[in-house]
């Protein structure tokens, strides 16, 4: 078999046999599609791809099922094309068309490829470039590596899609959420990244005992990323103090003393 492309359907990887007209899996060779099974619709062709067994149905079936484990799959016609690999730039402009109409259907594209050979992904912090590491839950500073930043450790935000922690800038440090406050420090930023999946999707899928292609149909693989950065502003700290000494000034309700009744002069009645 000679493979020209592969394709990623559905989350998993086959590889495109344009010779004997089939889809071939890659993790399981023995399961192939072929392309007898797609249906012509204009410039693209259609399949019902069963999420579960990996194989396509008829239309017909999806008909007559209507199941939840039975997925359309668009597949353009120029991806069968052996000319379609040849500009190194066209995958990844498919993938981005993929992702907005939902077609179920991701090419290699360069940062997909770069990864699934090793390479892992970098963020940056404060303009330090930092190594991506999800199978070791960490970042590590390309130039110090030792000084990483555990991921298990940082707050994640009320959508869990974002991950965070307080970063001092002139120690080029983290530090701890508690220490924000007291006492204030010049340089101290809020720093929010994209959650673990979001980084790295297919360090994810292995670290989850997935297949490695697997969440890419829904978390696109991005190899560099940026951190925003929200400066702790002296005024902002200064009405958080403020607030914390109206508090410990604030005047407390008298105790109230036990009641003893007074003694009353002369001899009593």
């Amino acid at each position: 078999m000679k493979a020209n492309i592969s394709i990623i359907l559905d989350g998993s990887l086959f590889h495109v046999d344009s010779e004997k007209q089939q889809f071939v899996q890659a993790a399981y060779p023995e399961n192939k599609i072929p392309f007898s099974q797609l249906k012509e619709e204009g410039g693209f062709y259609s399949m019902i791809y069963a999420i579960v067994e990996k194989v396509a149905k008829s239309h017909l079936q999806l008909m007559r099922e209507l199941s939840p484990q039975l997925r359309r799959i668009i597949i353009p016609k120029e991806v069968l094309q052996k000319e379609f690999g040849k500009d190194s730039s066209l995958p990844a402009l498919f993938n981005q068309t993929s992702y907005r109409h939902n077609w179920g259907i991701l090419m290699i594209d360069e940062a997909i490829d770069r990864r699934l050979k090793g390479e892992l992904p970098t963020i940056t912090l404060m303009g330090k470039p930092y190594i991506i590491d999800v199978r070791m839950r960490e970042l590590r500073p390309v130039a110090q590596p030792a000084a990483r930043i555990g991921i298990k450790e940082l707050e994640l935000s009320a959508d869990g899609e974002k991950l965070r922690l307080f970063f001092d800038t002139k120690q080029g440090q983290q530090i701890s959420k508690e220490s924000v406050l007291t006492p204030f420090r010049e340089g101290i930023v809020l720093l929010e990244m994209p959650n673990e999946i979001l980084l790295d999707p297919v360090g994810a899928a292995r670290l989850y005992k997935l297949e490695d292609t697997e969440l890419l149909s829904r978390f696109p693989m991005k190899m560099s990323h940026q951190a925003m950065a929200t400066p702790l502003t002296k005024l902002a700290h200064q009405e958080m103090v403020d607030l914390q000494k109206k508090k410990n000034l604030a005047p407390q309700a008298p105790k109230l003393k036990s009641y003893i009744q007074p003694r009353r002069k002369g001899k009593s009645i």
